[in-house]
């Protein structure tokens, strides 16, 4: 949900005030995702 907000334009600011969480929090969950979203490295056998 941060992810489509920030996309869509919202500041890290208006994202934690809308959901009334901090922005460190909002950071946390934007950056997780972003690490999650990665592609997995390719394997070398």
């Amino acid at each position: 949900m941060i992810v489509a907000q920030v996309k869509a334009g919202k500041s890290l600011q208006q994202i934690a005030r809308d959901m009334h969480i901090s922005v460190d929090v909002a950071q946390a969950a934007l950056h997780k995702w972003s690490w999650v979203s990665r592609p997995a490295p390719a394997t070398q056998n």
